[in-house]
């Protein structure tokens, strides 16, 4: 098994787009779907009153950070899917 390592900021917001979310969303899949384990953790912040949620997916080898607005299970499956699209169940 080949490591994957890194610190990935998957931004949610206008103007973050190009190369860099294509890689996070790449390091982010490859962590997922090679790791024996994964951790997940939040935290939150007000700024300009509003609220901001930051969540965390990684393990030992990969840490991947995302900023969004809401905070919902919908919302972090949204991201755990790392620009796949959703599929009907």
């Amino acid at each position: 098994m080949h490591p994957v390592w890194g610190v990935i900021l998957l931004g949610h917001g206008e103007g973050r787009t190009g190369g860099i979310v294509q890689e996070a969303q790449d390091v982010l899949r490859a962590g997922v779907a090679t790791a024996a384990w994964v951790r997940v953790d939040d935290t939150g912040a007000r700024h300009q009153a509003r609220n901001g949620y930051c969540p965390q997916i990684g393990d030992d080898r990969f840490t991947a950070f995302a900023t969004t607005n809401p905070k919902s299970r919908l919302n972090f499956l949204e991201i755990l899917r790392a620009g796949h699209p959703a599929t009907a169940s």
